[in-house]
């Protein structure tokens, strides 16, 4: 995982919810501090968490965590 490109892309996501972050906590499961980390790349999250914030998104994995080549939604 591309910890800059995840965080870069994290919250970019983020920001087009319109959420504050433990709004968007809440909605994910987890602290309003580990969303804080997540946007700023002090931490990542776990595999099994990286599936559920791409779902809720609407995103791939492989987008979300930063593989350059990686569609971005999911191919139907």
């Amino acid at each position: 995982m591309d910890d800059i490109l995840f965080s870069a892309r994290f919250s970019y996501l983020a920001d087009e919810t319109f959420l504050n972050d433990a709004e968007l906590g809440e909605a994910l499961g987890v602290s309003k501090s580990t969303i804080g980390s997540w946007r700023y790349g002090s931490r990542r999250p776990r595999p099994d968490k990286l599936k559920d914030i791409a779902s809720y998104f609407g995103v791939t994995p492989e987008w979300l965590s930063g593989h350059p080549e990686a569609e971005k939604f999911p191919v139907s």
